[in-house]
């Protein structure tokens, strides 16, 4: 955004010295700016809203729960991070401030996260606590008597 500024800037800048000068031109052209408003939400953030919606205690979430969505999904992200975020998707209407540090969920958040891309959970072969085997028959030691 200060880019544009400055470039505005300069721009009236140059058109203030066409008034005095009038020998000098001045081309403009438009410039399309992408800016974070308009992008869409990265899968790693969408997973993170996506967890917390699915976990929101009547349906708010604070700080805490977006820390752990994130470490849940493998996204590092610091509280500085959690709250630039948030201060962002408040601006696009994706989140309310629910007060307290809590946040809710907007319908556009809803519909923003609603093509999320879920981490695939590979299942966990079941290990006894005695090392091996997986059913407790198998756990039994064989100088058992009975």
């Amino acid at each position: 955004m200060i880019e544009v500024e400055k470039a505005a800037a300069y721009v009236d800048g140059l058109r203030a010295a066409q008034s005095v000068v009038p020998t000098i031109r001045v081309r403009t052209r438009q410039v399309e700016v992408q800016n974070a408003r308009s992008r869409e939400l990265s899968n790693p953030w969408k997973q993170i809203l996506h967890t917390v919606s699915k976990r929101a205690d009547g349906g708010t979430f604070d700080y805490e729960d977006l820390d752990r969505a994130a470490r849940e999904v493998g996204h590092e992200s610091s509280r500085e991070t959690l709250r630039s975020q948030m201060s962002l998707y408040k601006g696009r209407g994706l989140v309310d401030a629910a007060g307290g540090g809590a946040f809710a969920l907007t319908q556009d958040g809803h519909d923003a996260i609603a093509d999320v891309v879920l981490p695939k959970v590979e299942p966990v072969a079941h290990r006894s606590a005695f090392g091996r085997g997986s059913s407790f028959t198998d756990d039994l030691d064989d100088d058992v008597p009975f």
